[in-house]
């Protein structure tokens, strides 16, 4: 453990508080394919990078980082009705 360590870890630490609004309101939501799924996938792969790195500290804040992000990306995902499109109606005439 180094003080690059602990400056990274604590940075994103940070980050994990300021994603836990989006995580607990159940009104949240997040584009699934455009955001939540690339950044749990970067954030999953830095997990590992850090790790094999020997940041042990940034290891964890990063991967409670990506465990938060497959959550939002799981949990909080566009609803079609908030999309404000407009309804088709196809008439069929008889």
């Amino acid at each position: 453990m180094n003080l690059v360590d602990v400056g990274i870890a604590i940075c994103g630490f940070a980050l994990i508080v300021t994603c836990l609004p989006t995580l607990l309101d159940k009104n949240s939501q997040v584009p699934r394919w455009k955001s939540s799924i690339p950044t749990a996938l970067i954030l999953s792969i830095l997990t590992w990078l850090f790790g094999i790195a020997i940041l042990p500290i940034t290891s964890l804040s990063v991967g409670i980082e990506a465990i938060m992000w497959w959550a939002i990306a799981i949990l909080r995902p566009i609803k079609p009705k908030a999309l404000n499109m407009p309804q088709i109606v196809i008439e069929v005439n008889r």
